[in-house]
């Protein structure tokens, strides 16, 4: 008996199918061409990456877009939540990222003093060379004087190295009352006046004023162009600062010095590929100054070719392996590829040389994330706080991964701690909304997506959750203004549509219901299950019973495990007086669920088909 059962079960399946694919519905067949089913798929991708945090990505994906079709309304409106998503990190993020650019030179040294040492002696010296054969054919008298002068040049050198300044100053002065055509005393005296306070405007203007009286006693120097430079460089006068830096390299042609600020100016004017070419010049002269192989990586980046920016930064960690910044610079790169393995391993790499820099465990820590690591995750945003515990977006970051893990009263009070410290970005407080959503606070869910909404008005998925929200509690006048604004900024949303789907198959409108569900279902790369099996109980409802057969069919075939689904077309079948096919609908359902949570409701429907 087993068998035949299971025979006749497999013929009506056939026939099932047979049924679905010739119908002439046509639920399932395309309603676009192969550019349309592309965009739904990158913007699938775009949706990803936005939640993964990824905005960059998903921006350039959108631009795709959007270059073929400006006025493309669901991809301006995604675009617009990406860029609020995108702002809440921006500015603690250029912030650190300037810091971390900065590291690297930081290290190589701390003032300016130190930056021009080797450069300076040799100008010192070069003077005295100078002075010396001009004295050769000079009286005892002049002898005794240029020896003087060399002499103080030299004590005045050594007392500037030393940061003794204002007896530096006095030194080179007394060369000037000398000789008061020495070049080379003029510019020394800049130097100093710039670096014993580079924030005084008087020593500011002294210096440019005695670097520039340098230049006109003897143009062949290179320093004070190179204090003029750095003058420019520090008020990012950058235009200014190129050309006083150019000037110097050309006068010093073997300075890979020289040509390192130069090219750093550039960068920061965003001349990239004059940078570019600096830097490269620089690596000619010294190629194991680990600082130009860093920043000739930061300028490829800017010219996008990532591939040699890469290499740049493996010769930079290569020459010094504790660089961080290098690390991290290529971990940044491969987690825009989506490479996140390779990513995490040189995140940790800068993490383990700069443990004390936030965000590098910060970056680390949304890197685990995205790949599920959740406790390692944990573990490096929670080192991140104590570092930077008024970081909102670590904050944030905190309550994805107590989110990810299911611990939502632990994720609630890291997410109210974001919104404490940046109470306005929507973000946050849509963070807040979700987890009160799944404690089951849904009053206060209301009030936080409501927050998020007046924070921003594009905010789809505020809009989405909120109306859904008050679906759940019978409030269906309420949720539709919601879920309609929510239609208007996305109307290619599978969640949008299921859900206004829902809203007015409760209000008992069931061809507006319907029409919502199909739109739901017609959206590829969803789960749309949940869409399909309420389209058919709304059919239902509409007294449409062969469209509502058509459902439940479809739905068994795509998704076998949706119980309520054979449950549903037994009924129907038992209304059509087919008995012979409802026993076998249910009791497949039987055979393939004997957990069923209606089981004892089929077992009395089969006992009465099986009796009549």
């Amino acid at each position: 008996m087993d068998r035949r059962i299971l025979l006749i079960a497999a013929i009506f399946i056939i026939i099932l199918l047979l049924f679905i694919f010739t119908s002439g519905f046509g639920l399932f067949s395309s309603n676009g061409d192969k550019t349309d089913s592309e965009r739904e798929n990158i913007l699938k991708l775009v949706k990803t990456y936005m939640e993964q945090g990824e905005y960059e990505r998903a921006l350039n994906y959108l631009d795709d877009i959007l270059l073929k079709n400006p006025d493309d309304e669901e991809a301006l409106n995604l675009q617009s939540e990406i860029i609020s998503r995108k702002s809440v990190e921006d500015d603690e993020y250029m912030a650190e990222q300037r810091r971390i650019q900065e590291e690297a030179l930081n290290r190589e040294s701390s003032n300016m003093a130190s930056l021009l040492n080797e450069l300076d002696r040799q100008a010192a010296s070069q003077s005295a060379v100078q002075l010396e054969e001009v004295s050769s054919n000079a009286s005892q008298e002049e002898r005794e004087r240029i020896n003087n002068i060399n002499e103080l040049l030299i004590r005045g050198e050594e007392l500037l190295r030393n940061e003794q300044y204002e007896e530096a100053i006095d030194t080179f002065e007394e060369v000037l009352k000398l000789d008061p055509d020495i070049g080379i005393a003029y510019a020394y005296i800049g130097e100093s006046l710039y670096l014993e306070d580079p924030d005084d405007n008087a020593n500011i203007e002294s210096a440019i004023y005695n670097s520039n009286k340098a230049i006109e006693k003897d143009p062949d120097l290179y320093l004070p162009h190179q204090i003029l430079g750095q003058i420019y460089e520090d008020k990012n006068n950058w235009d200014n600062a190129i050309d006083e830096y150019s000037e110097a390299a050309r006068l010093k042609p073997d300075s890979y010095y020289l040509l390192y600020v130069l090219g750093k100016v550039q960068y920061n004017a965003r001349r990239y590929s004059d940078a570019r070419q600096s830097f490269e010049s620089s690596i000619h002269l010294k190629d194991d100054y680990y600082a130009s192989h860093y920043r000739l990586g930061k300028t490829l980046q800017m010219l996008n070719e990532n591939n040699e920016a890469i290499n740049a930064f493996l010769e930079s960690v290569e020459i010094k392996t504790d660089n961080s910044p290098g690390y991290y610079e290529i971990a940044e790169i491969y987690a825009s590829r989506g490479d996140y393995y390779t990513a995490e391993s040189y995140y940790k790499n800068a993490v383990e040389n700069s443990p004390q820099t936030a965000v590098y465990l910060r970056k680390l820590g949304s890197t685990l994330l995205i790949l599920g690591k959740y406790s390692e995750a944990e573990g490096y945003y929670k080192s991140a706080l104590q570092l930077d515990p008024d970081n909102s977006t670590t904050q944030y970051n905190m309550s994805q991964v107590y989110v990810k893990q299911g611990k939502y009263s632990e994720a609630l009070l890291y997410a109210q701690k974001a919104v404490e410290l940046k109470s306005t970005t929507a973000l946050f407080h849509f963070q807040v909304g979700l987890i009160n959503e799944k404690l089951g606070n849904t009053d206060n869910a209301i009030q936080s997506y409501e927050k998020a909404i007046e924070l921003d008005n594009n905010y789809t998925s505020a809009y989405t959750n909120l109306g859904a929200l008050y679906n759940s509690k019978g409030l269906y006048d309420n949720a539709m203004p919601y879920l309609l604004a929510a239609y208007r900024l996305n109307p290619n949303s599978y969640e949008v549509n299921n859900n206004l789907g829902n809203a007015y198959s409760n209000k008992g409108l069931y061809e507006d219901s319907i029409r919502y569900y199909v739109n739901a279902i017609s959206l590829e790369g969803q789960d749309n299950s949940s869409a399909r099996y309420n389209l058919g109980l709304a059919y239902l409802e509409a007294g449409l019973d062969p469209d509502a057969k058509r459902a439940f069919s479809e739905l068994i075939q795509l998704m076998p495990s949706f119980w309520n689904a054979y449950y549903q077309l037994g009924l129907l079948l038992i209304k059509e007086n087919d008995k012979e096919n409802a026993i076998i609908i249910l009791k497949t359902l039987m055979s393939r669920n004997s957990n069923y949570s209606k089981r004892d409701e089929v077992e009395s429907l089969l006992e009465m088909l099986n009796s009549n």
